[in-house]
């Protein structure tokens, strides 16, 4: 009887044993499990952060567009007068717009400070302007990228009685585009530049 009991309390010490060493290995596996899905988890968020990261950044687009005025119209004193040969002689050069079609008087301009996109134009004349009346750029003679006070640019210029026909225009440093109109003088036969609403 006691042989059964010994024998019994034995087996049921080897079922115990049996189970616990199971419900650890159980633990052991899905511990292990959980540790391997954080890793990877958290490997698959360190690999996203590191694709963001090496993306290179959208280049913006910027189109080209006309230059904006940013400010008021500077004052810019563009001086004229006549480029007799006496006066050219003088100078260590200058800059010639030699009209090929006629022989016109040649006019001098300077600047006292430095303009871009400097143009000597033709005036289309007074029964083709603009509808509202005034005077209309007609062919760009000469350009100059930039007109500073060190050079002289000379033009062969032409008058048509009271009205011009030779015109200027330049951009000052806030990017405003000025016009002038060429004229000449009957009373005191000087020449000058006006101030006006031309067109293009």
């Amino acid at each position: 009887m006691k042989k059964c009991i010994i024998i019994l309390l034995i087996a049921a010490l080897s079922v115990c044993a049996l189970v616990s060493c199971k419900e650890d290995k159980e633990i052991s596996v899905d511990e292990s499990s959980s540790a391997a899905e954080q890793s990877a988890s958290e490997s698959v968020t360190e690999s996203s952060v590191a694709d963001e990261s090496s993306e290179e950044p959208e280049s913006e687009t910027v189109s080209e567009e006309s230059k904006v005025p940013t400010g008021e119209e500077i004052d810019v004193t563009i001086s004229t007068e006549y480029a007799s040969d006496a006066l050219l002689a003088d100078k260590d050069s200058y800059i010639l717009y030699d009209d090929p079609d006629e022989d016109f008087s040649k006019i001098a301009f300077t600047t006292d400070t430095e303009v871009k996109n400097f143009r000597y134009f033709s005036i289309i004349s007074t029964d083709t302007w603009s509808d509202d009346g005034a005077p209309k750029v007609d062919t760009v003679l000469y350009t100059l990228e930039s007109f500073t006070p060190d050079m002289i640019f000379v033009a062969e210029a032409v008058f048509a009685d009271v009205y011009a026909i030779r015109g200027i225009s330049f951009e000052d440093a806030n990017g405003n585009i000025q016009y002038y109109s060429l004229y000449d003088s009957a009373v005191d036969a000087t020449i000058g530049l006006q101030k006006s609403d031309i067109a293009e």
